[in-house]
């Protein structure tokens, strides 16, 4: 059976207040400013294109499956 197309959404909270964890000495909530609260959504994206961006075999191992697929073999 071949694959049908699949889309994967994924949804994150977006923090509104500053993390309250009793494990500051680990808690990574303000590497000095680069994971603040964001004050608006240009910079909520900033952090997601420095991040995921970041990950280059990210698009290669979701859609290799599928790649695998599109590929005529015969």
């Amino acid at each position: 059976m071949r694959r049908q197309r699949r889309v994967s959404y994924t949804f994150r909270k977006v923090a509104r207040q500053k993390c309250q964890c009793p494990f500051i000495e680990y808690c990574d909530w303000d590497r000095d400013g680069a994971m603040k609260i964001p004050d608006d959504d240009k910079f909520g994206a900033s952090i997601e294109h420095q991040y995921v961006s970041t990950v280059s075999r990210f698009s290669i191992n979701i859609f290799r499956a599928y790649l695998i697929d599109l590929v005529d073999v015969g």
